[in-house]
């Protein structure tokens, strides 16, 4: 970005930041790689379905930020975007309610045959649960219907 910024130099105007605009680059050197930090941890330590939806609060503070600073509203696109990650927050909050032990332990009760994948060596510890091995595809497709009624899951059939 700097290299391709130097193209335009000569097209530019330098002006002085002013000293209050130098105080806030300064605070923002300090408390962006801070913020950005405990995010990354929040992430990793925390239950993701109650962190993402204060990452995704960014987009809030972001329009506000246009708003106060620039007078800038986001454009109608941006709107539907922003509308469409609040609307499924809920449902991201409702499927991962469960933790791997309880999914697999409710999949088994309904009468399931659940089972725990577990990441392969040196992969990142990613858990998927798996529902059966069925004799034919269109028995999976009956049992993938059943889960979308009934558990609200989606699917991926595989051999």
């Amino acid at each position: 970005m700097t290299v391709a910024s130097l193209g335009l130099a000569p097209f530019e105007t330098w002006s002085w930041p002013s000293p209050l605009a130098v105080l806030m680059l300064f605070c923002a050197s300090f408390a962006l790689p801070g913020g950005n930090f405990w995010i990354v941890v929040s992430m990793g330590s925390g239950d993701i379905a109650t962190v993402a939806p204060f990452r995704y609060s960014i987009i809030l503070w972001a329009v506000a930020a246009g708003f106060v600073m620039w007078g800038e509203m986001p454009d109608p696109a941006t709107w539907v975007g922003i509308a469409i990650v609040f609307f499924l927050a809920p449902r991201v909050r409702r499927i991962a309610k469960y933790t791997v032990p309880d999914l697999l332990e409710t999949l088994r009760a309904k009468g399931y045959p659940a089972y725990l994948e577990n990441p392969a060596a040196g992969a990142p510890p990613i858990y998927r649960v798996r529902v059966g091995r069925y004799k034919d595809r269109a028995e999976a497709e009956r049992v993938a219907r059943r889960l979308q009624k009934e558990e609200q899951f989606s699917s991926d059939i595989r051999r």
